[in-house]
């Protein structure tokens, strides 16, 4: 009367099949680390034969530098201001270049004098190249001053 029920048997078959399905699902996957992933040979980076070139209108300086615009416009930094120039006397000597979107002239604290240098923000490149060639070793205030990029591309090797 009584009834016997075969638990082992069934359950083994069941675990069967799930190790069967794991060892499948195991099998189909690919061990990769990074991101990028394409499927077949070789990458996208090494599908391309040529990269974009500077163009003929990007100034390059002797050393092989180009200036980078930041994100409203052309950055110069300006050194060797004297510590008595006012930011009225800066912008003078610049406006004549060209639109000056903004110009900080930072103030040491302890002395109340400026540290003797200045970043000046020119809308157009054109200007900011005019002003880094023509004032670069003026004198402000009877001393020379230095014109650079701040934001420069460094040459390619």
């Amino acid at each position: 009367m009584s009834d016997v029920l075969d638990i082992q048997s069934q359950c083994c078959s069941e675990f069967e099949d799930e190790n069967d399905s794991i060892v499948a699902i195991k099998g189909g996957i690919k061990s990769r680390k990074g991101r990028g992933f394409i499927e077949g040979s070789g990458s996208e980076l090494s599908k391309i034969k040529a990269f974009d070139k500077l163009g003929s209108s990007d100034v390059l300086s002797e050393d092989g530098i180009l200036p980078q615009c930041s994100v409203e416009g052309w950055v110069l930094f300006v050194t060797g201001i004297h510590e008595e120039a006012t930011e009225d006397d800066v912008k003078d000597l610049f406006a004549e270049y060209g639109t000056i979107n903004s110009l900080v002239l930072n103030l040491d604290r302890r002395t109340g004098y400026i540290k003797g240098y200045a970043l000046l923000e020119f809308e157009k490149y054109i200007d900011a190249y005019n002003a880094k060639e023509n004032l670069h070793d003026a004198l402000l205030l009877g001393q020379a001053i230095k014109v650079n990029w701040s934001f420069t591309k460094g040459p390619n090797l």
